[in-house]
């Protein structure tokens, strides 16, 4: 038995199973269920547990690093690639890169270039606004003033035929007063010719 273990040690197996990257996550894992094992008083567990560990412990110490190897990829089905090829790769990616680059610059300046006409035509429509509201007040403007000179016309020509109106009712009231003096006259002179036919009469 001494001479057994003299051997593994020796042969430095403990160094396998202490480098194995799986060693320590699995006894954690291994001390993380004997405690709940032993929390939820599971004491018919820890055997079978004892067991699959010991058995991982046993079989990582005695696999050699040649068994371990042959799950390995071998080097010589490693293929080598040429530097021809890998510059031919690296150029590929590169112009890639370089085309990508150019469309997304492509793209940028399209959409600069959208952008500014989008302004433009803002700018535009808002001076066609501006305009449209200047035409549409001179044409108020000069609606009202039409209006107002329309107004003073017609009160010019109010005034012009009151003038008239009145120049006619002062012509008839005068061409009245005429008459009736005429029509008094008359009377006046045929009286006198009546007083003087009965004078002569008498």
């Amino acid at each position: 038995m001494d001479i057994a273990t003299d051997e593994i040690l020796n042969n430095n197996m403990f160094k396998h199973l202490l480098n194995d990257p799986n060693f320590l996550p699995i006894t954690i894992i291994f001390i993380a269920l004997v405690l709940v094992a032993i929390w939820q008083k599971l004491d018919r567990f820890f055997i079978p547990l004892a067991l699959v560990y010991s058995l991982y412990v046993i079989i990582t110490i005695v696999m050699s690093p040649d068994q371990k190897s042959q799950f390995e990829l071998p080097m010589k089905e490693i293929v080598k690639v040429p530097v021809d090829t890998l510059n031919e790769v690296i150029n590929k990616k590169e112009s890639e890169l370089a085309r990508l680059a150019e469309e997304a610059r492509v793209a940028e300046q399209a959409r600069l270039a959208e952008e500014a006409r989008l302004v433009e035509e803002a700018r535009l429509a808002e001076e066609a606004r501006v305009a449209e509201e200047a035409r549409v007040a001179e044409e108020a403007r000069l609606a009202e003033e039409a209006r107002l000179a329309e107004e003073a016309r017609l009160a010019e020509e109010a005034a012009r035929l009151a003038t008239i109106e009145a120049a006619r009712l002062t012509e008839e009231a005068r061409a009245a007063s005429e008459a009736r003096l005429d029509e008094e006259a008359r009377l006046n002179e045929d009286s006198v010719v009546s007083g003087l036919s009965v004078n002569s009469i008498n």
